[in-house]
């Protein structure tokens, strides 16, 4: 709960921090928009996966252990599969980043876009991480995938260190790759 609690509270620095750096709005604001649009793919697809079915991992494991690792084999894919989906969905398809415009969430989609684009490794890398995640619980290694969270908002706030003042969010959104 501990480390859970400090990955949060290292995003959370990091967003005073870029808020300090950027100032509150324009890019910061496209920044945020554009970690949405690829969070939302992400926590409605796979998130629910980790929530509701270690207690099945776990059970099929005991009892089975070669059809464990074949239902992780095939979740690996079909979850790579299904993220690479909305990969090429969001990068072929700006009509999905313009319902942003007509709603009036902003004025221009040009950096969104970019953002976006910057953005969809760590969306397909984030079903690899929940899958280890997931795996990690039902072998009861219940540190690692917790200590692991820390690593994504210390690289992110190393980048916003070290590069921040001359690529910006782009810095930032370089370092959560790094760290995913």
């Amino acid at each position: 709960m501990l480390l859970t609690f400090l990955g949060f509270l290292g995003f959370f620095i990091r967003d005073i921090l870029m808020a300090r750096s950027f100032g509150i709005g324009g890019e910061l604001d496209d920044f945020f928009i554009a970690m949405l649009i690829t969070n939302v793919c992400s926590k409605c697809s796979l998130h629910a996966f980790r929530q509701c079915t270690v207690t099945f991992l776990h059970d099929i494991k005991k009892n089975h252990r070669q059809l464990f690792q074949k239902f992780i084999s095939h979740f690996s894919f079909v979850s790579s599969a299904y993220l690479f989906c909305y990969v090429v969905i969001l990068f072929i398809h700006p009509y999905v980043l313009n319902g942003l415009y007509l709603a009036g969430l902003t004025k221009d989609l040009t950096n969104i876009t970019n953002l976006v684009f910057m953005a969809l490794p760590i969306l397909f890398l984030s079903g690899y991480v929940i899958i280890a995640n997931s795996v990690h619980t039902v072998n009861e290694h219940y540190v690692l995938p917790n200590a692991a969270q820390l690593v994504v908002p210390t690289i992110a706030i190393l980048f916003l260190g070290l590069f921040g003042k001359e690529y910006g969010v782009t810095a930032v959104i370089l370092g959560m790759l790094i760290g995913q």
